[in-house]
Parts: C-alpha cells; sequence; structure tokens
C-alpha cells in the first residue's frame, strides 16, 4: 500500500482467490479511545447490508455472478469489521493485563 495508496487493488486480488480478506489496521490505534460501541455498531451494520444483499439477490429465486459478486464483498467488508474489533479488544486486554 505504501506504492500505490489504494486498499481496492489488495482487496480485488484477494476476492480473485476467495477466502482471503485484506483489511488495513491503523497505525495510530489509540485503545484508551477506542469506542467499542462504534466498532460494535460497524460489525452490526456489515450484518445488515450482507444480508440485505442476500435477501434481496434471492427475489427473483435464484443468485447471478452480478449478485454473488455483491454477496462476497459484503462478507469480506463483515469480516474485516469483526476482524477489527477483535483487534480492539485484544489490544485492549493486553494492557489492561500489563496494568494488573
Amino acid at each position: 500500500l505504501s506504492y500505490t495508496k489504494d486498499i481496492r487493488i489488495m482487496h480485488s486480488l484477494a476476492a480473485s482467490h476467495g477466502g482471503a480478506v485484506v483489511y488495513e489496521f491503523p497505525n495510530n490505534l489509540d485503545i484508551e479511545d477506542a469506542d467499542f460501541l462504534a466498532n460494535i455498531s460497524e460489525v452490526s451494520k456489515r450484518v445488515g447490508e450482507l444480508f440485505n444483499a442476500v435477501s434481496d439477490s434471492l427475489k427473483d429465486g435464484r443468485i447471478v455472478d452480478v449478485e454473488m459478486a455483491a454477496i462476497e464483498k459484503d462478507a469480506m467488508c463483515l469480516i474485516a469489521a469483526v476482524a477489527q474489533l477483535k483487534k480492539i479488544a485484544r489490544a485492549k486486554a493486553e494492557r489492561d493485563a500489563e496494568m494488573n
């Protein structure tokens, strides 16, 4: 990413291989200021987007390639949001353990 500054290239490569997820974690993550409810809200939003994509695709009883691509994109966004929430929680737990 240091060359192109465009994560979409990595997303395209990951999508072409299937089952791969690319997510860039911010380097300046401050655990003390992390808003866990906002992160949980983001995960919930991504779940809703995925369910809507599947529901919309099934309205005619079949899923075509374009619809499947949208479902896969929404699924990867959900996985990335969950990964971010997990990373924030782990970092917070490690920091709290150091204080004890």
